[in-house]
């Protein structure tokens, strides 16, 4: 397991050396991995990576993320010794002569790194920039806390708009990092806690853009928390020009994982999985061999650090940028999971190729030496690494399968390891008692039922800023007509006969372009064709347009807060968008619960005597989706068309509502 057996401290010149030799190790990776990130970034994103430190750093009027108020927290330490110092003034336009204008008497920010995939072969054409902002928590208080989101709010909001590149800001201060308190990061974090996970992550993917060095970096690997302290604290007495302990940060130890945080960290990847399965998947397996295997293998980022402290051969990559997925790998060997090995094989090569986001083009792909060396480890044929390659050309339902055994694997990796966790537990890491209850949350959420509208692949909402689907009128394989949904540039999914998504009723299809982000009313993102209606095209798109405004579909926390509950109806009247004589012999419910889901019913009224008795039915069923609503924020809208019919229909929808009696509308919709 360990790399050092003896952590005696040195004697004074013999430390300094060591400390020195890491800190060059260490910064020779960074500057590699950092080369890396641009190799693999577009040129668009790469303004945005080369503005962000210097947005952080200042707050000027006139620059993206500027706070008006004076306590506005802003400066990091030794930025104008940063290389991203220099960039960021030429891309702000600010020239040598009026830079002092910006000298800041003081700084706020001890450290700025960039943590996850960037820089990794796990980076691909989609992936957002994690930024961690480490602060002195003497310095900054909970006001200046809220300015400085306030800022980083519209640093992010400047970044998507102006270079669509995501970001994400992570605000801590060291004192919350060494003890492993993650918890004002919000959700899943409070909720699912598992901070030495997360620590030992940063530290193994963490890269430097501005500030101090974490001690971490430059220690031997393999220190328990009390040799840690002991030679943390002989660093800062060391005295020497080429050594200042004010350009270190101690943020703590890691020296083992407990078990008692793996299982909550799983059920994280699995609460987060429609995010990115492939990467949920991996990460869990990670997670899993911490649980199983780390005393006989020790911390993945401890292996790292003794690989790029290590010293190298001339040309030699500072450290193996392999050993996760490796490790992931082993996990399912080690469990001698056949079908996991396979699985956890295929989502490494998948991310390696550019999985969920558009691949790399073949002729320049930063990871095609990567990707030869485990299809020949694996004894892959060229033609299964091919198809693996090519999954943006994979039907949606090969995608969405995918997705299914990667799910039910997440599960059985949880189930097992909160069952192996089941025994003595370690000091101050506990099992969180409600855990069984957020699981069954999660799994809930997860489930799937016949009205519920399910969620496109991650590679197919990973194109929505460029992808344009086309909705008309087709058959199923027993000649039953439908709604179906094409890529519109691309026939490949015609040429079978396999849709993207495809239903019997319009409106479903329409809340799956709705759920999924596929609709931009800013371009042509839905083109509709009906050759039996003139008007079908644009009565369409007016409806898609409502949908977008009533249902605000952003990812919901509440999972993990409340049980489910319904939060918006919007009931839509039939035949809107033909444009014909309102006779309600059907209408649809679409229903958004308090956890981001969509869910659509078909409401068949043709049985029903008159239209006043369909109105009356239709309130009865509004009322049990009322009464299985959220306390607060319950809300409903009667779509309908502009005619009298209309127009008196959703009147009297709105009187039954407001007369029928609780006891008359039955139990709550669940």
């Amino acid at each position: 397991m360990k790399a050092d057996t003896d952590h005696t401290i040195p004697d004074a010149p013999s430390f300094k050396k060591l400390i020195l030799d890491r800190r060059g190790s260490f910064g020779t990776l960074n500057v590699a991995r950092l080369g890396e990130l641009i190799r693999r970034i577009s040129s668009e994103r790469r303004k945005a990576f080369e503005t962000v430190p210097i947005l952080v750093h200042l707050n000027a009027e006139g620059l993206p993320g500027y706070v008006d108020h004076p306590r506005t927290p802003h400066g990091i330490y030794r930025f104008y010794e940063s290389g991203f110092w220099k960039i960021g003034r030429k891309r702000l336009g600010i020239d040598e002569a009026s830079s002092s204008t910006f000298l800041l008497k003081r700084y706020y920010v001890r450290g700025i790194y960039l943590a996850g995939s960037a820089g990794t072969l796990g980076q691909t054409t989609v992936s957002d920039l994690n930024y961690w902002i480490v602060l002195d928590p003497e310095s900054v208080d909970e006001q200046q806390r809220e300015l400085l989101l306030k800022k980083l709010d519209g640093i992010r909001e400047w970044a998507l708009e102006n270079h669509g590149q995501a970001l994400t800001f992570l605000v801590l201060d060291f004192d919350q990092i060494r003890k492993n308190d993650f918890s004002s990061l919000g959700d899943p974090y409070r909720m699912l806690p598992h901070g030495h996970l997360l620590k030992e992550e940063f530290y193994r993917t963490s890269l430097l853009i501005g500030g101090q060095i974490p001690f971490w970096a430059v220690l031997p690997d393999g220190l328990k928390d009390d040799t840690y302290a002991r030679w943390t604290e002989e660093a800062r007495r060391l005295s020497d020009p080429d050594f200042l302990a004010e350009d270190y940060v101690d943020l703590g130890p890691v020296s083992s994982i407990p078990r008692g945080e793996c299982a909550p960290a799983l059920l994280t990847q699995i609460y987060r999985f429609q995010e990115d399965p492939v990467r949920s998947l991996i990460k869990a397996s990670l997670v899993a061999h911490h649980s199983f295997f780390q005393e006989h293998e020790g911390l993945l980022c401890d292996s790292i650090k003794r690989s790029f402290s290590t010293p190298k051969s001339k040309g030699e990559p500072p450290a193996p940028s392999t050993y996760g997925f490796e490790r992931a790998v082993r996990l399912h060997e080690g469990l001698d999971d056949e079908e996991g090995v396979h699985l956890i094989r295929r989502c490494a090569y998948l991310r390696m190729a550019g999985y969920p986001g558009p691949p790399p083009s073949e002729d320049s792909h930063p990871s095609r030496d990567a990707l030869d060396r485990f299809r020949r480890e694996w004894a892959w044929s060229s033609d299964e690494a091919r198809h693996n390659e090519a999954y943006t050309d994979w039907t949606e339902a090969e995608r969405l399968g995918l997705e299914a055994r990667i799910l039910h694997k997440l599960w059985l990796l949880f189930d097992l390891v909160d069952k192996a966790g089941e025994g003595p537990k370690e000091k101050g890491v506990r099992r969180p008692r409600d855990l069984d209850r957020l699981r069954k949350r999660v799994e809930e959420r997860l489930a799937s039922r016949p009205d519920r509208i399910p969620y496109a692949s991650a590679p197919l909402r990973a194109r929505r800023g460029s992808l344009t689907v086309r909705v008309e009128p087709g058959k199923d394989s027993a000649g039953g007509e439908r709604w179906v949904v094409h890529d519109h540039w691309s026939p490949a999914s015609r040429k079978d006969g396999s849709p993207l998504f495809s239903d019997v009723h319009l409106a479903r299809v329409l809340g799956w372009i709705v759920l999924n982000g596929l609709y931009d009313p800013k371009r042509t993102s839905v083109v509709f064709t009906h050759a039996g209606s003139a008007t079908f095209a644009k009565r369409a798109e007016v409806f898609l347009l409502d949908l977008l405004r009533f249902f605000p579909l952003q990812p919901s926390a509440e999972v993990l807060h409340s049980d489910h509950a319904w939060q918006k109806l919007l009931v839509i009247l039939r035949p809107d968008l033909g444009g014909g004589r309102q006779d309600l012999s059907s209408a649809d419910f679409l229903i958004q619960d308090t956890w981001g889901g969509l869910f659509h019913v078909p409401l068949d009224l043709g049985q029903v005597e008159n239209n006043l008795l369909r109105c009356y039915e239709i309130a009865t069923r509004v009322r049990q989706y009322q009464g299985g609503a959220a306390a607060a924020g319950w809300e409903y809208l009667i779509h309908h068309s502009r005619t009298i019919e209309g127009t008196q229909a959703a009147k009297n929808i709105e009187e039954f509502i407001e007369t029928v009696r609780d006891d008359d509308s039955g139990k709550p919709v669940p």
